[in-house]
């Protein structure tokens, strides 16, 4: 990608998450050149070090994709926080740390003595950011949970799937790849500060209130008219057609949204003005979103006969937003993608490659790249503790007979 600074170059990130949520967030800062040290332990391994699909048979604990794409360009050292001489090398190790970040519930870090105040002892300047389900504070802040809970807890099972069904989840923990990026955002905001002004402080982050940002315009028309919206499947209160229709092929669909009477005329003329089409019940909006499953039946006879492909070009060209719902094969190969450089490759010689998800943004001066591999249990501990804190070799190997450094 030629010679360039990076734009976190220079910052030192002590890294304590764990699992989904916390090591998506630190990857943003490592991709833009931030030294993320993540620390983890012999005695309680990762557990996405443990998660599927793996690139080795049988599995280990360096073999996890899953892993590999939250940690890329990370460094990995080992620590024994159990052993009393552990938390005391952390504290060494964070008198070197621009920014400190963990995703433990409310409590943990103060019980480990590393509360904001005790590190503000250690590095007066230091950033630090704890990452929860929950927040610090508040009568909930010690429950615990991961993107399955946060969806539910935050509203959003609430608002997905049809009516006369039960709430339903999405395919994936939809928030673990949502909330990563505002705190990711927010850690930066305090770098930008702390650079003005000298000064450190302390993110509260809480996976809840990210999570209700997903919700759309839920908790306004709760607040403005008493309404609590309900599921409502594929339909819109404003838009008509709005869904997901089945196209010729194998489980081949085309999403299509006409949001205005005018786009709706478009949309007609697209299909090539069928009689149907001009039925008094479909002239507004309002009139299609009433009769909106005759509407849906007469559209899936169109799309029916198309490819998906076609289907989206032929109403894209008319000016109605229409997009295929693609699989993941598609995404690997699409070509938009691959022209944006979307999708990272890392050819590790001790495993095969895998293909994972660079940023979802470009910088033009400063841009995202792949430096090394996610790291093997406690890779980096001796360019770690012997270069960055500067232990003598006698203490570092002292250090790991006592098991401290594990």
């Amino acid at each position: 990608m030629g010679s360039h600074r990076d734009v976190l170059e220079g910052v030192r990130v002590v890294d304590f998450c764990w699992a989904g949520v916390g090591p998506m967030t630190t990857r943003h800062l490592a991709d833009f050149g931030a030294e993320v040290i993540k620390v983890e332990s012999m005695t309680r391994v990762e557990v996405c070090r443990r998660a599927g699909p793996h690139r080795s048979a049988p599995p280990d604990q360096d073999s996890s994709t899953q892993f590999g794409n939250y940690n890329s360009n990370k460094l990995s050292v080992s620590i024994n926080v159990k052993h009393p001489e552990g938390v005391e090398l952390i504290k060494r190790l964070l008198r070197v740390a621009d920014v400190v970040t963990d995703s433990f519930s409310g409590g943990v870090m103060e019980r480990l003595g590393l509360g904001y105040p005790q590190l503000r002892q250690i590095k007066p300047d230091i950033i630090a950011a704890s990452l929860s389900l929950m927040g610090q504070s508040g009568p909930h802040s010690e429950y615990r949970g991961h993107g399955h809970i946060l969806q539910a807890m935050g509203g959003l099972n609430q608002l997905t799937g049809w009516p006369e069904r039960q709430p339903f989840a999405p395919a994936l923990a939809f928030t673990d790849y949502w909330v990563p990026q505002l705190w990711a955002t927010a850690i930066v905001g305090a770098l930008a500060h702390r650079q003005k002004t000298g000064q450190g402080q302390f993110l509260d982050c809480a996976g809840l209130e990210g999570a209700i940002h997903a919700t759309g315009t839920a908790i306004l028309e709760f607040t403005a008219n008493g309404t609590v919206r309900a599921r409502s499947g594929h339909r819109h209160p404003g838009y008509a057609p709005h869904g997901i229709y089945r196209c010729r092929g194998q489980d081949a669909w085309c999403a299509i949204a006409v949001a205005s009477d005018e786009e709706w005329q478009s949309f007609c003329r697209a299909l090539g003005n069928p009689p149907w089409t001009q039925d008094e019940r479909f002239a507004t909006c309002g009139g299609r979103a009433e009769n909106a499953a005759e509407l849906d039946s007469r559209i899936t006879a169109w799309t029916q006969e198309r490819s998906a492909p076609d289907a989206m070009r032929l109403l894209q060209q008319a000016g109605v937003a229409a997009g295929v719902a693609q699989t993941v094969r598609d995404l690997h190969d699409d070509p938009q993608l691959k022209h944006r450089g979307h999708f990272w490759e890392w050819p590790d010689p001790d495993f095969r490659k895998f293909t994972f998800e660079g940023p979802a943004f470009q910088l033009s001066k400063t841009p995202a790249r792949l430096r090394r591999p996610s790291p093997k249990l406690g890779e980096h501990n001796s360019y770690v503790f012997l270069e960055v804190l500067g232990l003598a070799d006698a203490e570092y190997a002292d250090f790991i007979a006592q098991g401290v450094i594990n």
